[in-house]
Parts: C-alpha cells; structure tokens; sequence
C-alpha cells in the first residue's frame, strides 16, 4: 500500500473539558470531519468528583479506563458489552505527584497480565518523582506493588512512561533525570516487564526533559519514538528499534529543523498493526507550527514522506489510531 493509498482521519479538539467522560463518537467517512448529525452515547463511568488525568487501553473487546481522584487515589475501571465496572483503586497515598502532562496508565501484557504506574514525590524538589509500579493476574481486581521501574532513587525526574505487547511480556520506555543530578542531561531509558522488572538499558542520553514518549509493537518487534534534543537545541522526533535483543542507533524521524531553548511538552505518537506503523507529530520551524503524519509498510525500517495534517496554527498534543483498514484516526490540540 502505497502514501496515496493509505488514508487518515482528523478530528481536532477545539477545548479542553472539564470533567471525566468518555464519548463514542460513530464518525462517518468522507472529508474526515464529524457531520453535524453525528450520533453519540455519554457512557459516564463510576469516577468521583474532582476527577483528573484519565487513560484509555485497549483491552480485547473492552476498554479500561484509569484516573486519579482527590485524596490520592488511583483507580480503574472497565467498560465491557457497554456496561462499566464498579471502580477498583490500583493504589492510594499521600505523596502523588500530578499534572496534566504525564498522567498515569494501565497497560496490557502479552499474556493478559495488566501493569499499572503513577509518579510519586522522591524528594522535595518540584520534579523529583519516581515511577511506581503495580501487577495484576486477574484483570484489574486486584493488584501487587512492584516497586519502581527504574533502578534508582534520585531526586530527580522520571517519567513520561510509554509501553508496548513483547512477547507475553510488556517493553516501557520512559525519561529518565537521574544524570541531571549532578547537571547532565536527561536520558531516555527502556526495561521489559514479565514477572518482575528486568534491567534498564539507555536508548538516548539526551533528549527532550518532558516529552511523552511514545512505543508501538510491530511484527519485527518494538520501536521506540521521542523528542530529541540536541547540543544546537534541534528538537526533532527519533526513533529506535529493538531487532535480536539489541537497540538500533537513533535517527531522525523528519528533520524539521526546529530549534527551541526550552521543553515544548509535546511528544510523538504512534500506532502499528503487524509491519503497518504511523506516526504524528508536532513541530514549529521557524514558528510555523503543523502537525505531521508519516506512515510506514516496513515495521518503521523506512517511512513514506510526511502528511501535513495541519498547517493553521495547532497547539499539538497529538495522538494516532489505526483502523484495521489502513486509516490513522489524528486527533490533537
């Protein structure tokens, strides 16, 4: 299939909302924009008031939803046949670290296994959080800690969790400040999670300080997209691929020549489905800020030329979906 031939979707956010909700929007086909008799169904799930920070996996033909309530609670719940669950708490405390950018997630195994993380405070300074972990074997009733994804406990930044199916296990890829402790950069690191957390490898040692980053399971295994930065303050998306147990070297995904003295807090995002694989992502050369699309037949080996999604001053924060069709579904500020 062919760039012509593969086609995309857009949906643009015009606001932020506020609240907890999930709305299934029956999109129609043609120029790609919702036609003003779109149906749609409020499914409203069993979050309390002040609810912040939700993620949606896929889950087989469910979907789970997690957030963080007041009183630092983090909970889940799963929509099945169009009925919610009854919310189940992954883990509570009283030193949550929260905000709007690097929320916490539920993530599925290659065996089914769910693993959940949330950020807590490390140290007193603002961004010295840790990545903490959880395990379920039974579908989100009930949950094992499991400690920390990284191998280190310094007040510093670690964050922006991206995962992926490997095998029956599960790949995260995350940013990682530890380096910054003592004035360095901060690192993009990888772990595999199975029956327990296996050891972390470094994929960049520096790139952007808070980016999401972003993972996708191909046929050929996992590839790995983030923001990168370089001495001259470049900030394009890279990419890495894991082939025979090790990582490839880095490369650009489309040189945008964006030059930024500062963290955009933008990240990549992908999707795959067998050796199919699209990207999205922001940028703003020159400040001319456009959201791209770049799509791949190849598991991410080599890419079709870029897709200017929109050109009309976006915000970014993008995410992608792939139709079993081919259609990367875009949505973004």
């Amino acid at each position: 299939m062919t760039m012509t031939e593969t086609t995309w979707r857009r949906q643009t956010m015009s606001a932020i909302t506020v609240g907890l909700f999930l709305l299934v929007l029956l999109l129609g086909c043609g120029d790609g924009v919702a036609p003003s008799n779109t149906e749609g169904e409020l499914l409203s799930p069993p979050a309390g008031a002040g609810a912040m920070a939700p993620h949606l996996t896929v889950d087989g033909d469910d979907l789970i939803l997690s957030w963080l309530e007041p009183g630092h609670r983090f909970l889940m719940a799963r929509l099945s046949g169009g009925r919610w669950s009854g919310p189940t708490q992954i883990a509570a405390g009283d030193n949550f670290f929260a905000n709007w950018a690097d929320v916490p997630k539920v993530a599925v195994a290659g065996d089914g296994t769910l693993w959940a993380h949330w950020l807590a405070k490390i140290g007193e300074d603002t961004f010295a959080y840790g990545v903490f972990l959880a395990r379920s074997t039974d579908g989100g009733g009930t949950w094992q800690q499991m400690g920390t994804l990284h191998d280190d406990m310094t007040p510093t930044e670690h964050g922006f969790v991206a995962y992926a199916a490997e095998g029956t296990g599960l790949r995260a890829v995350w940013l990682d400040g530890r380096e910054m402790l003592d004035g360095g950069p901060m690192t993009l690191r990888t772990a595999a999670l199975a029956d327990s957390v296996g050891l972390a490898e470094v994929l960049d040692d520096r790139v952007c300080e808070c980016c999401p980053t972003a993972l996708a399971a191909t046929a050929a295994g996992p590839v790995a997209f983030y923001r990168d930065r370089s001495p001259a303050e470049l900030r394009n998306i890279r990419l890495t691929r894991l082939r025979d147990d090790a990582w490839s070297e880095p490369v650009v995904l489309e040189d945008d020549g964006w030059t930024l003295a500062g963290c955009p807090v933008n990240g990549p995002a992908v999707a795959a489905d067998d050796d199919r694989l699209v990207a999205a992502w922001f940028t703003a050369p020159k400040g001319e800020p456009r959201v791209q699309l770049k799509f791949s037949h190849t598991a991410g080996a080599t890419f079709d030329p870029p897709l200017l999604v929109d050109g009309e001053l976006p915000l970014g924060r993008v995410d992608v979906a792939l139709d079993s069709d081919g259609t990367a579904w875009v949505s973004w500020l």
